[in-house]
């Protein structure tokens, strides 16, 4: 079995990660089947382990346009490339979104 490395308690640990920029606040509008939809980013996220292999990630929400404050679904996307997606990009990415579901509470 390989020696591994012994923490030593006078080494001084990485920094953590800085903070990003937020993501443009742009929002995108889409005709996907019979409808028009709207899309944008709603959150920001890091995934894997280690301070400095993090995969950054983003929410995207879509809505339908006549509804722009109730969104219906949910997909992650990497970082950077909302702003870049093709109208059929977001189109694909809407069939793969996940529903968003509402606690009991909040529904109608």
């Amino acid at each position: 079995m390989p020696d591994r490395a012994r923490y030593d308690p006078t080494e001084r640990p990485p920094e953590p990660p800085r903070e990003l920029e937020p993501e443009p606040a742009d929002t995108r509008h889409f005709t996907a089947g019979a409808g028009e939809w709207q899309a944008w980013v709603s959150g920001k996220a890091a995934g894997g382990t280690g301070g400095y292999g993090l995969a950054m990630m983003v929410a995207v929400h879509f809505a339908r346009a006549e509804a722009p404050d109730e969104p219906l679904f949910e997909a992650l996307l990497p970082r950077g490339r909302f702003g870049s997606l093709y109208d059929e990009e977001l189109r694909e990415l809407l069939a793969r979104a996940t529903p968003i579901v509402l606690p009991a509470s909040d529904q109608g």
